[in-house]
């Protein structure tokens, strides 16, 4: 049987969505399940189930099953998620729990080691790119994006195109790479999508 049941909540769903995302367990096994982008519009959860909506995705994420239960899901519950198709508050994609600390995201004095879900947007053999999108109680959310080059012991926090720049001087190839890129823009060309660029630039130099 299943390890995990948080949540269990009954026809509660709107529609039998399509199976084609994926829960995967702790124990290495994937569940087929629809995960809900939109769980506010898509089941009908008590608005405390989901604190913070701009934080859903990484710090829990609903799943809908055939028999129209829905359960909710933690990063310390389960090793992660696979997200079929992107929606409203979810990129597509493999999403990972993973261990963070807080030194990484400068969050004040104290140090503590929390949970997350991050969304995996960019793999190589030598590197891998990681988003976190984090909130406090009514402000804006924070994008963070995470770095893993060459296996190091932590992560690289990139906050902003500035510490792009900074990291991007101190790591060949990526000192070429970055200046060939263009430069983010709100709208019309996303920081996420300048780095998803960096990763393949450096995919065409070392396939």
């Amino acid at each position: 049987m299943w390890s995990i049941l948080l949540l269990i909540i009954p026809c509660m769903v709107y529609a039998q969505p399509h199976q084609n995302d994926k829960i995967i367990l702790l124990n290495g096994d994937t569940i087929s399940t629809f995960i809900s982008a939109d769980p506010d519009k898509e089941t009908r959860l008590p608005k405390k189930a989901i604190p913070l909506i701009d934080d859903y995705g990484f710090t829990e994420v609903v799943a809908i099953f055939p028999n129209d239960s829905v359960r909710l899901y933690k990063p310390d519950d389960i090793a992660g998620y696979y997200k079929h198709e992107v929606g409203k508050w979810i990129g597509s994609g493999w999403h990972e729990s993973r261990s963070l600390q807080s030194k990484w995201f400068r969050m004040g004095f104290n140090k503590f080691e929390f949970q997350r879900f991050v969304q995996r947007f960019y793999s190589h053999k030598d590197f891998t790119l990681y988003m976190l999108r984090e909130s406090d109680p009514g402000g804006r959310p924070d994008y963070f994006y995470l770095i893993y080059y060459r296996n190091p012991p932590e992560p690289e926090v990139i906050f902003n195109f500035k510490s792009w720049q900074k990291w991007a001087a101190a790591n060949p190839p990526f000192d070429e790479i970055a200046p060939t890129l263009k430069k983010p823009k709100r709208r019309e060309y996303s920081f996420f999508d300048m780095l998803k660029d960096a990763g393949r630039a450096y995919k065409a130099r070392n396939p």
